[in-house]
């Protein structure tokens, strides 16, 4: 009602204005049949611009309001295209305008009952598993727990076990390496004992699953009746798809990544040094949380106070760990055949490529992709690209931030969603991304007069 009202006012002024403007053109040009006295005339022309200029330019701007606040709508809609999206940024509706307010509250629920039918095959294997009495656990190739029951954490007498953490925090490696090769010889199964980190000897059913993707371990001893939430993350089993040819013509849905994340002794990439590395699988938009890399390292000089404050990582925390030599055969298993992607990954390119010149170890950086960079093309008028306020823009849930492969898992999850809107932009392929990313003339130059690893394309 309201909103017809302001029209209606608007059409009158308009219309108002239209015949002020017939009878000045006539009266100026000399028609005496002009009937409108001249101070009439005047005094209308003088109040029409008073009332009119003010309401034409506060209309304008809420014009532009409205459109801007559809635009961000449209973009958390297309969003909505990646299983990541669990619901909108909080107190996104109270930023829009009151024409559209009640627009995200219908997302919201569109989005809730996708979730909810979404997981309910997740509840009903919760149901399911925590009706069986025997501990079980499930992990993948990497020793990562996928699924864990009450039944087990009380059994191990570790309660802290759940999705994602080692299960070499209760089972010795040594025992279940072997278990694993017994199952393997006896064809997938295998019934044998495993030596807790206790020094109590577990009887156990051990199966393999699948082709390399994990096993299941089914104890028989140690029943509970613990009434706590089966934890699970069965993605953890997941392997991403074989290693591809990466051309610019190669889409992005398809597209091999690593995304990586560097703790340092500071910022200078001529005399710092690497004290954590951190980073997660990606195929496409797919996560693959089973596939992280997650090390301290040995710096070999003091890290800064001011450093610590950020990262909380100490001289001590590092003493024992290795330097980034013995490191680096790992972490280049995942720099091969992928495109690298981070949050101002130039930075992170810098001191890689310091570390191993420093190290003798010849290594020519990857294709790359910028997070930083690729938000800034899509929000060239915000004004904060940090990945904490990235994070909340497009609803991502930021955990373990300023830690290695907590910054990682962020980022993925952020160009995951980034994804959709690139390609509801035209961006469909690496190539395509290269270039939209040098878009930000700005931040190219920020990062190259920071001294950060540019390509020479750039």
């Amino acid at each position: 009602m309201r909103q017809r009202l302001r029209h209606a006012i608007l059409l009158a002024f308009g219309a108002s204005a239209a015949l002020l403007a017939g009878l000045v053109l006539l009266g100026e040009f000399g028609d005496d049949t002009v009937s409108v006295p001249a101070a009439l005339r005047n005094g209308w022309a003088i109040a029409l611009l008073a009332i009119g200029v003010p309401v034409f330019i506060w209309t304008a701007i809420r014009i532009d309001r409205i459109f801007t606040a559809f635009n961000r709508l449209r973009g958390f809609i297309v969003m909505l295209q990646t299983d990541h999206v669990e619901e909108l940024p909080t107190g996104l509706s109270a930023t829009l305008p009151g024409e559209v307010q009640d627009i995200p509250d219908a997302i919201d629920a569109l989005l809730t009952g996708r979730l909810a039918r979404q997981n309910a095959p997740a509840r009903q294997l919760e149901t399911v598993i925590g009706a069986i009495p025997e501990a079980i656990i499930v992990i993948n190739t990497a020793g990562q727990i996928g699924l864990v029951n009450a039944a087990a954490q009380d059994l191990l007498g570790v309660t802290a076990l759940e999705a994602g953490t080692s299960v070499f925090d209760a089972i010795t490696r040594p025992a279940l390496d072997g278990a694993l090769d017994a199952a393997s010889r006896a064809g997938g199964s295998v019934d044998t004992t495993v030596a807790a980190v206790d020094g109590r000897e577990l009887p156990v059913r051990l199966a393999l699953i699948g082709s390399g993707q994990g096993a299941v371990l089914v104890f028989r001893a140690g029943l509970s009746t613990a009434d706590r939430a089966l934890q699970h993350d069965l993605s953890l089993l997941a392997e991403p798809p074989p290693p591809i040819a990466i051309t610019p013509s190669t889409p992005l849905a398809e597209l091999p990544i690593f995304v990586l994340d560097l703790e340092t002794t500071g910022l200078n990439v001529a005399r710092d040094a690497i004290v954590s590395v951190g980073g997660v699988r990606m195929a496409g938009g797919t996560i693959y949380p089973g596939r992280t890399i997650d090390h301290l390292v040995n710096p070999d000089r003091p890290i800064p106070p001011r450093s610590t404050a950020i990262h909380g990582i100490t001289d001590e925390m590092v003493a024992a760990a290795p330097v980034f030599s013995q490191l680096w055969p790992e972490l280049a298993v995942h720099l091969e055949a992928n495109v690298l992607v981070g949050h101002n990954i130039g930075f992170d390119i810098a001191h890689l490529l310091r570390s191993t010149r420093e190290a003798g170890i010849v290594w020519d950086p990857p294709p790359y992709l910028c997070t930083y960079r690729l938000a800034g093309a899509l929000r060239p008028r915000v004004p904060s690209l940090e990945l904490e306020r990235l994070a909340a823009e497009f609803g991502v849930t930021a955990r373990g931030r300023h830690t290695a492969l907590g910054d990682s898992l962020v980022t993925a999850d952020l160009f995951a969603r980034l994804l959709p809107v690139l390609e509801d932009q035209g961006v469909r392929t690496f190539g395509d991304a290269m270039i939209f990313s040098r878009r930000r003339k700005d931040i190219v130059k920020l990062q190259r007069e920071s001294g950060w690893w540019i390509a020479r394309d750039d």
